[in-house]
Parts: structure tokens; sequence; C-alpha cells
């Protein structure tokens, strides 16, 4: 590269990935902040955008999230008698669809459990993450926090998820289901 030669974004869109790698670890190597940030922005507009599905299992909606929130961990109750949930890492456009049609969190000590507080999702925002969360290091540093309606009815694990969260389609059969 020459001196004093100035890369615009346009540029650097032009470029081969090898080529660009070349150029972000050049200006990497001059301590060139600028051209580091446009190389980044690059790179990051080439990657493939994560496909997430609104839609879960047979083209439907999730109904239900089952959380598991020890001792209320990052709960607000609110004057209104609404509550917030804490962060989650859900797909926003996944919860856009469940906030539609009215779909309901559930908040487990673990799944063994019914659930101790539960709700009618009433919002939602997007909002940082602890910095810890179950004895780990956060790797999102950005979660969905619902605004929940309570309801007293305690509700049993539903769906097939992972130890810390679980989607209900409300397709298991369950007569109590809260359609």
């Amino acid at each position: 590269m020459v001196k004093g030669f100035i890369w615009t974004s346009e540029m650097l869109s032009n470029l081969a990935p090898g080529k660009l790698d070349n150029v972000r670890e050049n200006a990497a190597d001059w301590g060139d902040a600028a051209l580091l940030a446009l190389c980044d922005a690059e790179i990051a507009r080439r990657k493939p955008l994560k496909k997430t599905s609104a839609i879960g299992k047979n083209g439907r909606a999730v109904k239900g999230y089952h959380l598991v929130c020890r001792s209320e961990n990052g709960v607000v109750h609110n004057d209104d008698g609404t509550f917030r949930s804490g962060s989650w890492v859900i797909a926003k456009n996944q919860v856009e669809r469940s906030e539609a049609i009215n779909a309901y969190v559930a908040l487990h000590e673990k799944q063994s459990d019914e659930s101790y507080l539960q709700g009618i999702i009433k919002g939602w925002r997007i909002v940082p993450r602890e910095r810890r969360y179950a004895d780990q290091e956060r790797e999102t540093k950005e979660g969905i926090e619902f605004l929940l309606e309570p309801f007293s009815e305690a509700l049993p694990w539903r769906g097939d998820g992972t130890i810390e969260k679980s989607y209900w389609y409300g397709d298991d059969g369950d007569a109590a289901s809260r359609e």
C-alpha cells in the first residue's frame, strides 16, 4: 500500500475477502483506527444474516415461554401490578408474534417445579443483560425483558427446551392451555 492512500467504503466493498483481510491487518499494524473501523464494517456487512424464525413448530408462534429464573433474579414488580421478567436471549421477531397472540411467560425455580410467577405478555423491550448470570459470564450483551400482566394459575414446565428456557407451541395435548 502507498503511504497517504485513502481507502473508502466503496473501495473496500470491491475487494476479495483475502485482500480485505490483508488491508485490515495492515491497518491494525499501522494503528490506523479509521481504516480498521471501515474494514470491520465491511467484514460485518458481508457476514450472512442469521435466520431466525418467528414461526415455531407446525408454522405457529410460541404460546408460552417457560424460563428458569431462580429467586426472581432480575424480576421487577411494578406499582400497577404488572412485573418485568429480567433479561432473556430470545429472538425479537419471535416475541413480536407471541405478544400479538397474548402468549404468556412462566418463571420457574427449576424445570421440575410448577411456575411461581406467570403472566400474559403486555409489552417487551431490549435491555442490557447482566454481566454474570447463573454463575457464568454472559455471552450476549442484550436480551428481551417482558412486561407481564400476572395471572394466578401456576403452570408445569412445557415444551422441549433447554435447561434455562423452553418454548411451548400449544401442541402437547394439554387441555389446560391458555388459548
